[in-house]
C-alpha cells in the first residue's frame, strides 16, 4: 500500500465522519449540553421543595447557569444543591433571586393594638 492511496482513504474517512456529524445535527441529536440540561431539569422537577419552581438552565460544558426566583433562601440552597449533585456538572453559576411573597392585606381589618375609628368615621382622642 502506498502513502498517497493512505491519505486519500484516510480523506474519505475523515469526510464521512463529517457527513455523519452533519447529518446528527439535521436529523436533531442532542448536543452534550442539551442532554446535562435535560438531567438538570429532571433533577429539580423531581424534588418535592422545588420541582413547582421554574429555572433558567444554562450549560457550558459543566458549567450550569441557574436562575430563576423562588420565596426563600432554602429553596435556593436545595436547587443548587440538586444541580451540584447532577452527574456531569463542574461547576454551579447561582443566579436565583429570593423574592419573599406578597401577603395581601384585608383592609377591612385593624392591626392588632390599633384603636378604632370613633362614631362618625373619626379617631378618638384618649
Amino acid at each position: 500500500m502506498d502513502a498517497g492511496y493512505g491519505a486519500i482513504r484516510l480523506g474519505r474517512l475523515v469526510a464521512a465522519g463529517l457527513s455523519l456529524s452533519a447529518l446528527a445535527l439535521l436529523l436533531g441529536c442532542e448536543s452534550g449540553e442539551e442532554k446535562l440540561r435535560e438531567r438538570v431539569d429532571a433533577a429539580l422537577a423531581a424534588d418535592d421543595s422545588v420541582g413547582n419552581y421554574r429555572f433558567g438552565l444554562d450549560a457550558d460544558g459543566g458549567r450550569m447557569t441557574l436562575s430563576g426566583t423562588v420565596p426563600d433562601v432554602a429553596y435556593r440552597r436545595r436547587a443548587v444543591a440538586i444541580v451540584t449533585a447532577t452527574s456531569g456538572v463542574t461547576d454551579v453559576i447561582d443566579r436565583i433571586v429570593v423574592v419573599a411573597p406578597v401577603v395581601p392585606v384585608d383592609s377591612t381589618s385593624a392591626p392588632a393594638g390599633a384603636r378604632a375609628p370613633a362614631p362618625g368615621g373619626r379617631m378618638g382622642h384618649m
